[in-house]
C-alpha cells in the first residue's frame, strides 16, 4: 500500500527537482570553499557573497514554487 505523497511521485519529476537543487546547491560549495580560503581577495569574497545570494533566492523560489498550493504540481511532472 501507498501514501499519497507516493501515489503522486513521478519518477521523471523527482530527477528535475533534484538536478535543479544540485547547481544552486554545488555553487554555494563551492564559494563556501572559496571563502573559506585566507588568500581570496575582498572582490573574489564580495563576488562569491553575491553568487551565493543569487543562488540562495533561486533556493527559495523553488521550494516556494514546491509549497505554493495555486502552482502545477511539480511531483505530477510536465507530461513532457
Amino acid at each position: 500500500m501507498t501514501t499519497p505523497l507516493e501515489d503522486r511521485l513521478n519518477p521523471d519529476a523527482v530527477l528535475k527537482l533534484c538536478h535543479d537543487l544540485r547547481g544552486p546547491l554545488g555553487a554555494i560549495g563551492t564559494w563556501a570553499h572559496v571563502l573559506g580560503d585566507d588568500r581570496a581577495d575582498e572582490a573574489t569574497r564580495r563576488r562569491a557573497l553575491a553568487s551565493m545570494a543569487k543562488d540562495l533566492r533561486e533556493l527559495k523560489e523553488l521550494i516556494e514554487g514546491l509549497t505554493d498550493s495555486r502552482s502545477p504540481d511539480p511531483l505530477e511532472g510536465s507530461g513532457e
